[in-house]
């Protein structure tokens, strides 16, 4: 038999019982480093992750009570803050309620405001007369009352002999000056609900010397 076929017949059954022997080795070997190094990794993990986790948690618990009182204090102050601003809110309301029932306002019954409203409606001229006031209220006008007078657009003008006969009647019936002689209402059709220079001086002439008078001036 030839050398060559020789060595291809025997070759294979001496590797084979090479290589089981080899295979064998490198399994054990490589188990037996598995298992030490395995075991050292996992315990480093777990050391690693407790040593991370405890100031994670500590931190987290220190915050946690931090937070806590600052919390408390957050919510003491916006109570505060409201019921402040309720207090202020409340004597505001109680102030201005004062000063409405201190401040004295004039009203007039549907009679007397429809007649104004008709006065200031019936021509381009501006119209005056008194207010006749409520006998338990003087600032209840109850009635326009008018006398003689020379009207333009701009101006009124009372005839004295007239308003000297129309206080005379009101005393006459049984009025007091209070009642008849201190309104004195005009219109001012289609301009300023201002007084004029005019107004102010004849008010000052006319009722100047009165306890108190009222000037009304309807546009």
């Amino acid at each position: 038999m030839p050398a060559a076929s020789w060595r291809r017949m025997t070759s294979p059954p001496h590797a084979s019982i090479a290589t089981a022997p080899s295979a064998s080795t490198a399994r054990l070997a490589a188990i037996t480093v598995e298992g030490p190094a395995a075991a050292s990794a996992a315990a480093d993990a777990r050391a690693v992750k407790r040593t991370a986790a405890q100031p994670v948690c500590t931190r987290a618990g220190v915050a946690k009570k931090a937070s806590v009182p600052n919390a408390l204090w957050a919510a003491s102050a916006m109570a505060a803050e409201k019921e402040r601003k309720r207090m202020m809110n409340l004597r505001m309301r109680r102030r201005t309620r004062w000063r409405q029932r201190k401040q004295p306002t004039l009203r007039f019954n549907p009679y007397a405001w429809a007649k104004l409203l008709y006065l200031r409606d019936h021509g381009p001229t501006e119209i005056g007369g008194f207010g006749l006031s409520a006998e338990d209220d003087l600032l209840l006008v109850t009635d326009i009352c008018l006398v003689r007078q020379f009207c333009t657009a701009i101006s009124v003008r009372f005839d004295d002999t007239a308003v000297a006969d129309f206080f005379d009647l009101q005393v006459e019936d049984g009025l007091k000056p209070q009642r008849f002689a201190r309104l004195w209402l005009h219109t001012h059709p289609g301009a300023s609900a201002e007084p004029s220079s005019t107004d102010e001086e004849t008010f000052a002439r006319c009722f100047g010397g009165a306890d108190w008078a009222l000037m009304v001036r309807l546009m």
